[in-house]
């Protein structure tokens, strides 16, 4: 898929049944999603995203260029707690959890069912609550994304709704950190038009050696 196809992380995402789900797991967590790691414009799911380009309305591009996952600095003053929503293109399944874990952060993520994946045991070292499943056939694919789903590539998988907590696998003597909950400073929060407007060169490079330490096993459900 060329960049002028797909102008988001993913190129996919789900549909109103399966979102639902996610929905029933963030009441059941009783925690608000407060960013999308991996969206665009038009398929975020918070208010706050971050896009593969600098996209009008995201945060910021490149979720990887954040100081943290876990946490933010507000315009209150205030570092705040994030809850974060991640359903990620498949070559950053194994950066992204080795980035979840290392900043210790929460969360919601959508996954395909791949227990035997180099990132599959970091994952379910912080799960929180039983997996639940839907099939491949949720997921909504964008007129002019069909290529990511060639010979039924995602809609043959078995994916997952995930909850999962860094913060409490960590070493029983080191102490979780704390932080206040987000606010509504917090929310609406854009970066600035000058900004928006950078080259994404930078983050396609820095992507590009993101993908070459991933090495993604899924298994096709017949």
């Amino acid at each position: 898929m060329s960049r002028s196809e797909g102008q988001d992380w993913g190129g996919y995402g789900l549909n109103p049944s399966a979102w639902k789900l996610v929905c029933n797991k963030e009441e059941s967590v009783g925690k608000k999603l407060t960013i999308d790691l991996f969206a665009s414009a038009s398929n975020a799911k918070c208010q706050r995203f971050h896009s593969l380009h600098h996209t009008p309305g995201a945060e910021s591009a490149d979720a990887f260029d954040r100081l943290s996952w876990a946490r933010s600095k507000c315009q209150c003053g205030q570092t705040h707690s994030e809850f974060v929503y991640v359903f990620p293109p498949m070559d950053l399944l194994l950066p992204m959890w080795i980035r979840l874990q290392t900043d210790r952060a929460a969360g919601i993520a959508i996954v395909p069912m791949s227990p035997g994946a180099p990132w599959w045991t970091i994952m379910t070292s912080a799960l929180q609550s039983d997996i639940q499943t839907f099939p491949g056939t949720s997921l909504t694919i964008p007129e002019g994304c069909a290529k990511i789903n060639a010979n039924n590539r995602l809609t043959n998988l078995e994916f997952a709704i995930v909850e999962f907590d860094f913060s409490k696998s960590l070493c029983p003597h080191t102490k979780s950190p704390t932080f206040t909950p987000i606010c509504s400073q917090a929310t609406t929060q854009r970066l600035p038009s000058a900004v928006l407007s950078a080259s994404a060169s930078a983050i396609a490079a820095r992507r590009d050696l993101w993908r070459l330490l991933s090495f993604p096993s899924v298994s096709v459900r017949n």
